[in-house]
C-alpha cells in the first residue's frame, strides 16, 4: 500500500473512528485501526477476518467471503475502520492511491502522530513485516503494526426498517435524553436508550431512565421518513430497540462533525442498528432485554381524581443560576439535595425558594420569582419538594425556552417538566 493525502483530511478521518478503540484489551488488534485503499477492483477482497466458525458472529462484526460486497465502500481514497466488537465505525478521506493495500496501525499512536505533524501532504506506505512508513516534507517515521488479516470486518446489519431523519432533529433528541441513562451495570438494559418508531404516525421517540429520573424526546419526522427496507418484509407499526448510550453519543458526535449532502439514515434490525451519513458508517449491537414501560410512569391529569398538578413557571436562567449556587453547599456524596418551596403569601409576589442545609458545610437559600397555578392537589400538599439539584441542572441545560414549568403533585410524587414545543418531557423522583 502507498498513498498520499493531506494531513487535515487524514486527521479528520482518524479522529472519527478512534473513539471506539479499546486501549486495554485482551485482543491486541482491537487497539488498532484498519486503513485501506478504496480503489479496488470488483473482485478484490478488502481484508481478512479473525478465524471463527463459519456461522459465528460477534456483535455484528463477522466473516465475509472474498467476493462479497463491502458495506459503505467509498470512491478512490482511503478508509479507516475501528471496532470494539460491539460498535464498528468506518469513515474515509480523499487520497491519491499509488499502490492499493491495507495496514493495521496502533490507533492512538497513529492519531497522535498525524495530529502533531505540520500541514501539508503526507505519504504513507506499507513495508515488510507490517512496518509502516509515514513521511512529510520534513519528517520521517516508521511504526510497527499488526497483520491486517486479523481485523474483524464491518458488514451490513440485519435491518428491516429505514429511518431518514434530519441531522439537527436526531442530534437534538439524543442531547435531550442521554443524561438520564445510567452508567452502572446493575441493570444493563438501563445503560441503553430506547428508540421507538411508529410508521403510521411517522414519529420517533427516544427514552432514557436510570430509575430515579426519565427523559423523553418525541416528534414527527415531517422532513424525514420511516419505511420498511423491502415491501416484502413484515414489519410491525411500532418498533422498539434499546441502543447502547455509547452508540448514540458516537452518532451525535458524527452529526456535529461530518457533512452530508442528504439526511442521515438509521437502519434498524432486531439485533443491530446502523447509521449512515456521507462517508461515515456505524454499526452497533442493540441491548437484549425488556425496557420498562415508560408510558405507565407519566402522570396524567384528571379533574375527577384530583390529580391536576400545581404548575410553577420560572425563568430557566434564574433557576439554573440559583441551583448552581445552592448546590455548592448541598453536596452530600453523589447527591445534591435541594428543597423547593412555594411562597404565595397574600400581598407579596409569588416565588419559590431553593434551600439546602448541611451541618458540615452550611446553609443556602435562593429566591426565584414564579407564576404559580394551583391544581387539584392543593397548595398544602405541594408546597415543599426535595429533589436532586444535579438532576434539575441537567434538565435545565437541554431546554430551549426561556421559561420552565414544573408540575408538582405532592411531596412524594415525581416532579414533571415538559417542553411541548420540542416534544420533551422529564420526570424526576423526589428524594426520600
Amino acid at each position: 500500500m502507498k498513498i498520499r493525502a493531506e494531513r487535515k483530511a487524514l486527521l479528520a478521518g482518524i479522529s472519527r473512528v478512534q473513539g471506539v478503540v479499546e486501549r486495554r484489551n485482551t485482543m491486541p488488534i482491537l487497539s488498532h485501526l484498519l486503513m485501506q485503499t478504496t480503489d479496488r477492483g470488483p473482485h478484490e477482497q478488502v481484508h481478512g477476518v479473525q478465524e471463527r466458525g463459519p456461522h459465528e458472529q460477534v456483535h455484528g462484526v463477522q466473516e465475509r467471503g472474498p467476493h462479497e460486497q463491502v458495506y459503505g465502500v467509498q470512491e478512490e481514497g482511503v478508509s479507516f475502520f475501528a471496532t470494539d466488537l460491539e460498535i464498528g465505525i468506518r469513515t474515509a478521506c480523499q487520497a491519491t492511491v499509488e499502490a492499493p493495500g491495507q495496514v493495521a496501525l496502533p490507533a492512538r499512536r497513529f492519531f497522535d502522530l498525524i495530529r502533531e505533524m505540520p500541514e501539508g501532504t503526507i505519504e504513507i506506505r506499507a513495508e515488510d513485516n507490517h512496518w509502516v512508513a509515514i513521511e512529510s516534507s520534513t519528517s520521517r517515521y516508521r511504526i510497527v503494526g499488526l497483520p491486517p488479516e486479523e481485523f474483524p470486518a464491518l458488514t451490513s446489519p440485519d435491518a428491516n426498517l429505514r429511518v431518514v431523519i434530519p441531522a439537527a432533529t436526531l442530534s437534538g433528541f439524543i442531547q435531550r435524553v442521554q443524561f438520564a441513562a445510567t452508567d452502572h451495570n446493575t441493570r444493563p438494559i438501563l445503560t441503553g436508550i430506547l428508540l421507538e418508531t411508529v410508521q403510521s404516525k411517522q414519529t420517533l421517540c427516544l427514552v432514557a431512565t436510570d430509575g430515579h429520573r426519565l427523559a423523553l424526546a418525541e416528534g414527527s419526522l415531517q422532513a424525514g421518513s420511516i419505511s420498511p427496507l423491502s415491501l416484502t418484509l413484515q414489519t410491525t407499526d411500532c418498533t422498539q430497540v434499546v441502543v447502547p448510550k455509547k452508540t448514540l453519543l458516537e452518532i451525535r458526535g458524527a452529526l456535529d462533525e461530518v457533512a452530508g449532502d442528504r439526511d442521515p439514515e438509521l437502519l434498524i434490525g432486531k439485533k443491530q442498528i446502523a447509521f449512515k451519513w456521507g462517508n461515515y458508517q456505524l454499526i452497533s449491537r442493540v441491548l437484549d432485554g425488556t425496557y420498562p414501560n415508560y408510558r405507565s410512569v407519566i402522570p396524567s391529569d384528571s379533574v375527577e381524581k384530583g390529580t391536576i398538578p400545581t404548575r410553577v413557571t420560572v425563568s430557566r436562567k434564574d433557576m439554573e443560576g440559583g441551583l448552581k449556587r445552592v448546590s455548592i453547599l448541598s453536596k452530600d456524596g453523589k447527591v445534591s439535595p435541594v428543597w423547593l418551596q412555594q411562597d404565595t403569601e397574600k400581598g407579596l409576589p409569588a416565588c419559590i425558594y431553593m434551600r439546602t442545609s448541611n451541618a458540615d458545610v452550611g446553609e443556602a437559600t435562593e429566591e426565584v420569582a414564579a407564576r404559580i397555578e394551583h391544581g387539584g392537589t392543593g397548595p398544602q400538599d405541594t408546597d415543599t419538594l426535595k429533589l436532586n439539584a444535579r438532576y434539575l441542572l441537567e434538565v435545565l441545560s437541554v431546554l430551549q425556552l426561556e421559561d420552565v414549568t414544573l408540575e408538582l403533585r405532592g411531596p412524594k410524587a415525581p416532579c414533571v417538566i415538559r417542553e411541548l414545543s420540542s416534544g420533551f418531557l422529564t420526570i424526576i423522583m423526589p428524594i426520600e
